[in-house]
């Protein structure tokens, strides 16, 4: 999944990513496919 951070760039998330403690507030996620991904905090 492609996402654009608060700098402007473009990073990749990956399928199964660990998103554990990172900081989301901001982000739009309305299209992504987050199946397997871990977002606990």
């Amino acid at each position: 999944m492609k996402v654009t951070g608060t700098d402007g760039k473009e990073y990749t998330i990956e399928p199964g990513a660990n998103l554990t403690g990172d900081n989301l507030s901001g982000a739009d996620l309305s299209y992504a496919d987050l199946r397997g991904t871990i977002l606990k905090s």
